[in-house]
């Protein structure tokens, strides 16, 4: 990843005036690859941007987040099975 980072998420507005985005984010140091559905970093993007916002990430998951105020968020939404893997624990 650049700069050094385990993870690296990319995003771009469908629709700004919506709050529509369109994200990928990848980790390749655990052996995932692509994140299908982000959660973690849907509520980091709404609580840096302080609004509510639509992300359509992956092959067809879409994550609804919204702002709660004093950098808080909550999220939920749709996720697409992307594959199944076994980890060992």
């Amino acid at each position: 990843m650049p700069g050094g980072e385990d993870v690296g998420c990319i995003w771009a507005w469908i629709d700004d005036a919506e709050g529509t985005v369109r994200s990928r984010c990848f980790s390749h140091d655990d052996g995932v690859g692509e994140d299908e559905a982000t959660g973690s970093a849907t509520i980091c993007l709404a609580t840096a941007l302080e609004r509510d916002l639509e992300i359509l990430q992956g092959r067809g998951s879409r994550l609804d987040a919204r702002y709660l105020g004093e950098g808080r968020a909550e999220v939920g939404g749709r996720v697409v099975l992307d594959e199944v893997r076994d980890f060992a624990l």
